[in-house]
């Protein structure tokens, strides 16, 4: 005589499923839910006066349209932000 052994594959199958899903979920509500952010909380300084800078700026070519700004003033960090304010307003 032949023992059989009813196993039920499909609660099995959904268990593991469910632990799946369920440690997914938990790690993406990890990813919202982290520590605190590292933050760079030093201060940036005053404000430079505008006779303390140390600025070189020439054209590459005569009559060109490329500009070359050189700043030489130490501890200044500095970026050209050009904006055609005449372009930005309707033609009258």
């Amino acid at each position: 005589m032949v023992k059989t052994f009813n196993i039920k594959v499909k609660p099995i199958i959904e268990g593991f499923i469910m632990k799946k899903i369920i440690i997914i979920a938990t790690c993406i509500v990890g990813l919202f839910c982290a520590c605190n952010p590292i933050t760079d909380e030093t201060s940036l300084g005053g404000v430079t006066k505008e006779s303390d800078l140390k600025l070189k700026v020439y054209a590459t070519s005569s009559g060109g349209n490329q500009i070359v700004m050189v700043n030489k003033t130490k501890g200044v960090g500095s970026y050209w932000d050009y904006i055609d304010h005449d372009n930005l307003i309707s033609p009258r």
